[in-house]
Parts: structure tokens; sequence; C-alpha cells
């Protein structure tokens, strides 16, 4: 199997650009397809190893995005995809154990070259623009009538393709397309953490294989020289690096599972409060901080701090506002949209102010991510303890765990802005008064005419439409008038005159 893609060269995996804004990415998802990302994140949330998120990717995305087959293939150092996981409807997901490689002239292999999606609505289209590629399901199944190709993108890297394949033609509108792309994005980030955390555990297991090697080199050392020889002290030498590499390797895997908590928490979050809650309860746990701060742009432009965890009385709590264009970290992250760590000589640097008051509090490192929603745009911060020394691992363990945070708290925002609308639409419709339409006509009567009710009605479109069907030369029709009234206190409102056809 290739290795986790967290392992691989930089010469292998496609760094991404920032694109503009596409139809896509515009298209707001539904509660129905946000409540089907909230299903797969919590089948995601049960496992770690890469393997085993594999299969479960496979399964749920096929499940989810209604298709027949679904297949996930991973990017190997020397740019080859190769298949580790699958579902069809008629087996399970299961790890292929030795995938074949995809060939070049594949659309999979499009996508890597090309590093975007490819909708292929039916077979006629599939003629069209790729004639010369077998477009068949997997494992043999006869050929299907659409497919999707979507790249596994998690921190702007590529590391593979999933596919989809579809039993019937499809007509893949913007939302459907916003849709399975944020069901690629979902699978991408967990098997980007299961490759971190497999990576982390084998490397732990690999340090304590070399210390164990260490100390037999050096008790047979001790009994072949009995003094400090230069051999002896290279032994020792070699023993201590091995230490020092399982204490690395055993760190980053329990910050891993500190993590899992949090995560667990994240994926059971209905509302954007139950988020909330959740980081503020296993946020300083999760990320190993001091401080954690929630800040949502206001009306008139300044960030203003919704929420906050740890004790820095030095700095601002909830409720203090900043500008959104002045010399804060915060105001950075919110004007560039991304990411920013700054290590803490970078930040006494960059933010003297703020820097001396998270020194003060005793915090050295901060790393800040935006969140984005409907609702406006804002700023996940977080302050670590000045003590604690950070890998490039850990940046982008961390830095990963912050960006789905927010990414969760984002979907919780919009999914409760979507049941507000709602209830006030609701509230709108039960104070509108109800109207009944009551037709009337009057028919040539012996000695005057008769007035007569045709119907109730509940519009006036619909009163109106039942007299000109009345039959003016069997009954005799003299006059035909709508009244209007109010069901809730009953009272005339309006008396209109229609004239019926002759």
């Amino acid at each position: 199997m290739a290795s986790p893609p967290s392992q691989r060269s930089g010469s292998s995996r496609a760094r991404l650009a920032n694109p503009p804004p596409s139809e896509i990415e515009r298209a707001v998802l539904g509660p129905e397809h946000l409540a089907r990302l909230l299903d797969l994140s919590r089948a995601l949330s049960g496992a770690v190893e890469h393997g085993e998120l594999a299969t479960i990717a496979a399964d749920q995305a096929r499940v989810l995005a209604g298709a027949s087959a679904a297949q996930i293939t991973e990017l190997s150092d020397e740019g080859v995809l190769s298949a580790i996981a699958e579902s069809t409807l008629d087996a399970p997901a299961h790890r292929r154990t030795a995938p074949p490689a995809i060939q070049a002239s594949e659309a999979a292999h499009e996508v890597v070259r090309t590093t975007a999606a490819i909708w292929i609505a039916s077979p006629t289209e599939a003629r069209e623009r790729y004639p010369d590629v077998p477009l068949g399901a997997f494992s043999g199944e006869p050929e299907t009538a659409a497919w999707a190709f979507l790249p596994l993108v998690a921190d702007d890297q590529l590391a593979g393709v999933l596919t989809l394949a579809f039993d019937e033609v499809q007509a893949f509108d913007g939302s459907t397309r916003a849709f399975v792309t944020e069901l690629a994005s979902v699978c991408a980030n967990a098997l980007a953490r299961g490759s971190l955390f497999t990576q982390e555990r084998e490397r732990a297991n690999a340090s304590e294989e070399a210390r164990a090697a260490g100390e037999v080199r050096e008790r047979r050392s001790e009994r072949l020289v009995g003094d400090r020889t230069r051999l002896y002290e290279r032994e020792r030498f070699a023993r201590a690096r091995a230490e020092a590499e399982t204490v690395v390797a055993v760190h980053a895997a329990d910050d891993l599972e500190s993590a899992q908590c949090l995560r667990a928490a994240l994926v059971h979050s209905e509302t954007e409060q139950d988020v909330v809650a959740a980081l503020a309860a296993h946020g300083l746990d999760g990320f190993g901080a001091v401080r954690l701060v929630i800040a949502r742009q206001t009306d008139d432009g300044e960030l203003e701090i919704t929420a906050s965890a740890g004790v820095l009385p030095e700095v601002a709590t909830a409720g203090t506002r900043m500008r959104s264009d002045g010399a804060t970290a915060e105001a950075e992250v919110l004007r560039t949209g991304s990411k920013l760590w700054l290590d803490a000589p970078e930040l006494t640097r960059r933010f003297p102010g703020m820097a001396q008051a998270l020194r003060a509090a005793g915090a050295g490192s901060w790393l800040g991510v935006p969140l984005r929603d409907e609702g406006g745009s804002g700023v996940l911060a977080v302050a670590f303890p000045s003590e604690r020394a950070f890998t490039p691992g850990d940046r982008e363990r961390l830095a990963l765990l912050a960006e789905e945070c927010a990414s969760v708290l984002s979907r919780r925002t919009v999914r409760d802005a979507d049941a507000a609308a709602r209830v006030t639409a609701l509230a709108a419709v039960e104070e509108e008064p109800l109207v009944a339409f009551v037709a009337h006509y009057e028919e040539e009567g012996r000695d005057r005419p008769d007035a007569l009710v045709l119907g109730v009605f509940s519009s006036e479109a619909g009163a109106r439409e039942a007299l000109q069907q009345l039959d003016r030369k069997r009954s005799l029709i003299v006059g035909a008038w709508i009244t209007s009234w109010n069901v809730d206190e009953p009272h005339l409102r309006a008396r209109v005159e229609v004239e019926l056809m002759e």
C-alpha cells in the first residue's frame, strides 16, 4: 500500500492555489445536505487509523451521494494512483490488498493533473469527452450511467481522488455539486487525520524498537570495554537520540488522543451554542492551549469576542471589541481569510502590544483561523503555553484541528440561521388573518330576483373562476358578486361586483 499522504515528498503532492469563489462555492447547502454531512462526520469520528477511515469514507460517500459504487484512490510518492478502498451496492466497503495502478488515460488521473473535479452526467457526455477511457464501475461491475471524479484535498494538498459511479443519468446541478464537493472535503480531512495518526504511531513503535536496540548495544559495549572508549560514547549517543525520538513520537500520539475528545464533542453538537460549549469544555485540552477565543465581526466592522476559554486577565474577555483594521493578529486573519501561525519571537516583532499581554499571562505561540458563514466572518484564535515547543508536524496537526473546529462552527451557524428563518416565516404566516371569499349570484324569480350562494373559497381568484363557469342560458343569472370576510373576527371586509361572460 502507498505511504500515507503526510509521509510523501513535495514532488508528488500538488499544492493548490487559492482560486476565486466558484458557483459551487457560492451554493448554500440545505438542511438535508448538512444532516448528511453530520452523519458522515459521526461515522468517521469512530475511527483513527488511515485504512479504517478509508473504508468508512468509501462506504458512507456512496450511500450519502446516492451512488452505486465509490472508490478512494491515493497518490503515491511516484505520482501513481492506487485504489485503497471501494464500496458497491452488492458488497460492503473493503480495502484492496494489491490495488492496480490507474492508467494515465483514465479520468481520475486527469483530476490529479488539473486538481479540478470532473462531472460526467451521462454516457453520451462520456463518449464525447472521453471516448477512449473505460468508465465502467469497479470490480468488474457493468457500465454505469454517470460519474463524478473529485480531488481529495487536505491543507491545500492533493492526496488522491474520490470516484462515484451512478446507475442513472445525473443532473449535477450547483447544489448537488456543492454537497458532493463538501462530502469529498470531509473525507479528505478525515484521511489526512488518519494518515497523521498512523504515521505518528508507526514512528513511536519504530523509536521504541530503536531504543531497545540501543540498550542492548550499550550493555554489550559495557561488557567489552571497561572504560569510556569512543565506541562506548557512540552507543550512548545513539541511545539518547532514540530516546528523544521516542519522547517526541509518543507526545504527538498522546496529543492526537486528547484531540479525539474534542472531535467527538463537535460531531455530536447540534447547534452553534453546542459547538461553543464543546470548545469551552474540551478546547484547551484538545489543543494543549492556555487560551481559546471566538471573535465575530459586527455590523459596524469591528471584531467582538463572543466566547472564550482559559484564564488570562490581561487579555480581552467576552464582549470586548477591537477594530478589524487594527494592528492585531485577529484583524490580519480576518483581512487575509487564511490561517496564521505566529511563534513567540515573530508575534513579538509584528504585534508587540498583543505579545506583551500574552507573555505576561504565560502564553507564547498563537494560532488563528478564519470563520466563514452566511452570518458574516470571524476568527478562532488559540494561544499556547510559552514553554511549549512545536515541530512542523505539530503545527500541521494543530492547524488542521483548528480549521476543523472552525468548519463545524460555521456549518452549525448556517443551520441555526436557516432554522430561525423558518420559524420567523412560520410566525409571519400564522399572524396573517384568515380571509374567506363568498361567491353570490341572483337568478330571476317569480316576483323578484332570488339571491343565492355559490360557495366559499380561499382566494378571490377561485371565487371569480367559479362564477365565470355559471351557465347563464339555463340559470337566468342577472347578477353576481364576491364578498370577503375575516374568519377570526367575522365581519365583512369588501364587496366586489363580477361581470359574467355573455
